[in-house]
Parts: structure tokens; C-alpha cells; sequence
């Protein structure tokens, strides 16, 4: 530090020479969620960049409000991603930078929302979440026009892909109910 002089501004006392350090920043850096959704069938990939300071990751996932942990990763063992397999819904994710120095301390990157949506199951026209004799019991019903019956889904049933239920997809559904038990 130098003191000017106020009668002669072009004389400076100077102070001794003192050392100082510039100490790093023990907190990490903000990390952004990056994903990649999947269905109820494949998962969701989670990633993120590697944070400055950050020695480990937290992975949570939430409801789509964001206020009930659904899921959470604590620890990724320092890796840069993570795939989990989630029911169909709505939901947020967030992930933590768990500092180096002080593992009390979490940078949390904002919530992200994304859907996981439903992967239809072959052959389940009743929508019940499985394919088994009922589904083929329903299509013969709806096929003979029996009163009162309804599919759920009837796309799931069209096993020839042609757009219409006949008696071929219904023997498709009996051929895949064989080879399945």
C-alpha cells in the first residue's frame, strides 16, 4: 500500500511487502440434469457434466410437483450418468455436486421435468397391464359380437397390423398365449 504526499503528490511512502494466498473454492460448481426419457418398458438416462470441486453426484427424482422423493441415488461412485427404470408418470429430477473437501455440502442443479410414458403391452386389450387368456377370451367375444363387450384397447389386439380385428389376429393371440406358457 502506498500513502501519497499531500504537499507533493508525486511522493509515495510504500508499506512492506505482504504475502497472501488465493484459496480454491470448496464448493462445487452448479451442474445441469441433462435426460433422456424412457417408457414404462426402457429406462430414463440421467447425465450431467463434471463439476469443478465435486468428488461425487446425488441423483433425486421427484413427482411431477417436485414435493415426494420418488427415487434417489446417493453416491454415484463419481459417474456422470445413471439410467433407472420408472413406472409411467410425470416426474423432476435434480442432481447434486457433492464438494471434495466438505461431503456435507451438495451444489443442486434446478428441477427438470419429463414423462415417462406407457408402453403398451402386445396383445392386452383388456388393459389390465397383462396379456394372458382373458384378453384372448375377449377378442372371440367381440369378435362373435357378443352384447356389452367393450376392448380397452383394441390397437393391442390388431397383431396383423392391418388396421382391423379379425379371426387372424385372434389366432396370432392364441399362438403367442402357447408359445408363452
Amino acid at each position: 500500500v502506498g500513502a501519497i504526499s499531500a504537499s507533493n503528490s508525486d511522493y509515495v511512502t510504500w508499506s512492506g511487502l505482504k504475502s497472501f494466498v488465493v484459496e480454491y473454492d470448496p464448493y462445487p460448481a452448479y451442474v445441469d440434469v441433462n435426460i433422456t426419457a424412457g417408457t414404462s418398458n426402457t429406462p430414463s438416462k440421467f447425465s450431467w457434466e463434471e463439476s469443478k470441486g465435486a468428488n461425487n453426484y446425488y441423483l433425486r427424482i421427484f413427482n411431477s410437483a417436485g414435493t415426494k422423493e420418488v427415487i434417489s441415488v446417493w453416491g454415484t461412485d463419481g459417474k456422470l450418468s445413471w439410467d433407472l427404470q420408472l413406472d409411467a408418470g410425470e416426474y423432476t429430477a435434480q442432481v447434486g455436486a457433492i464438494s471434495a473437501s466438505n461431503s456435507d455440502y451438495v451444489t443442486w442443479s434446478g428441477l427438470k421435468a419429463f414423462v415417462v410414458k406407457a408402453t403398451p403391452i402386445v396383445g392386452d386389450i383388456n388393459s389390465d397391464g397383462k396379456f394372458n387368456i382373458s384378453d384372448a377370451v375377449l377378442l372371440q367375444k367381440w369378435l362373435v359380437s357378443e352384447p356389452d363387450v367393450e376392448l380397452a384397447n383394441w390397437k393391442a389386439a390388431d397383431l396383423c397390423e392391418d388396421g382391423r380385428l379379425n379371426v387372424f389376429d385372434l389366432c396370432l393371440m392364441k399362438q403367442m398365449l402357447i408359445e408363452k406358457s
